[in-house]
């Protein structure tokens, strides 16, 4: 099984979460989006651990991600 590599937030990628949030976005989805964008593929389970978001957090905004394409 391939290991894969959990990404971490550097302090510019905490910048853009926290400019996410004043504009209205919600701030476990602009946590996810973030994440998401700087890998190629991931599980939900590395999603969690890189955000230090819950699962039901991470589903929701998997959710939400899906409805706006």
């Amino acid at each position: 099984m391939k290991k894969s590599k959990t990404i971490k937030f550097n302090p510019q990628d905490e910048k853009i979460i926290h400019i996410f949030a004043e504009l209205g976005m919600p701030k476990n989805l602009a946590k996810t989006l973030m994440y998401i964008s700087q890998v190629d593929e991931c599980r939900s389970a590395e999603i969690e651990h890189g955000t230090n978001l819950r699962q039901p957090e991470v589903s929701i905004a998997m959710q939400q991600l899906q409805k706006k394409g």
